[in-house]
């Protein structure tokens, strides 16, 4: 047998190897098309912290869009009796409205009217998540807020993929401020961590496309050791906003260093949205 006879069957396992493997790679990206909001909305992880309802300080806002399930958001009034901002809360993606009443509670409490949205699918929401369903119902919800006439303005308060929806929701109902904490400035670029084309994720949220064309002042947080959103993201968003300032604080993505660290936040999202009460 010749050496050329040797390199043909060796040829031709190489070949018949990387055919499998590029069927294979299809067939996961055909899986993932179909599936892939289940990965960037995980409602399950957060579904099992669901309260009953309601508290007994929050108003129950219900959305119905005609043959669709009903969208939840909660809101909280502030007592001052003169017309005061309303700050809106947008959680991540593995959280509930109801893992922000702490912060909404404490807000509210300095003066501010407060609304929590909810994502079609979490919670007592029903219906199907996606961006553009998520970004309507928001928007929606805002427009109720904003024509109250106790309501003096908007200030969006977004957290990882909240912040994605705060920037979308913006281009259609402009505020007076917002703070963007861990934002990704694309969804779609993450798709490579699974093996699948970005080109094919169809909820992108392009924030770094919305955020050029806003032009309220931005508070943007990152924090040193994401291990979900790269400090390049925060950082471009930075750099296309027109009127932003970033600031870093130590820690991972869902857990601040130290009560020092969490303090520091908490402080510069106060200051950013109480100086333009």
């Amino acid at each position: 047998m010749t050496g050329r006879d040797v390199r043909r069957p060796i040829s031709k396992r190489i070949t018949a190897i990387l055919i499998s493997l590029l069927i294979f790679w299809v067939i996961w990206c055909v899986l993932l098309f179909f599936l892939q909001h289940l990965l960037i909305f995980p409602s399950g992880m957060a579904n099992g912290r669901m309260l009953n309802s309601a508290p007994a300080d929050v108003e129950s806002w219900s959305l119905q869009i005609e043959n669709q399930a009903p969208v939840e958001a909660w809101f909280l009034p502030s007592d001052v009796e003169s017309p005061t901002p309303a700050v809106v809360i947008l959680h991540g993606n593995a959280e509930l409205i109801d893992d922000q009443l702490q912060i909404a509670r404490a807000l509210r409490n300095q003066g501010v009217h407060v609304l929590l949205p909810e994502y079609r699918g979490y919670g007592r929401s029903g219906g199907s998540p996606s961006q553009n369903a998520i970004v309507d119902d928001t928007a929606a919800f805002v427009d109720r807020l904003s024509s109250r006439d106790d309501v003096s303005g908007i200030i969006y308060l977004g957290r990882s993929i909240g912040a994605s929806v705060a920037t979308q929701v913006a281009l259609r109902h402009p505020p007076r401020a917002m703070v963007l904490m861990m934002p990704p400035a694309r969804i779609d670029t993450m798709a490579w961590r699974f093996g699948y084309p970005p080109m094919f994720v169809r909820s992108p949220f392009r924030s770094d496309l919305a955020i050029p064309q806003i032009p309220s002042p931005i508070l943007i947080i990152e924090r040193s050791d994401d291990e979900i959103i790269p400090s390049a993201h925060p950082q471009l968003l930075h750099k296309l906003a027109p009127n932003s300032r970033l600031i870093t604080i130590e820690g991972s993505h869902n857990m601040v260093e130290g009560h020092a660290e969490a303090e520091r936040e908490r402080s510069a999202i106060w200051s950013f949205i109480f100086d333009r009460n």
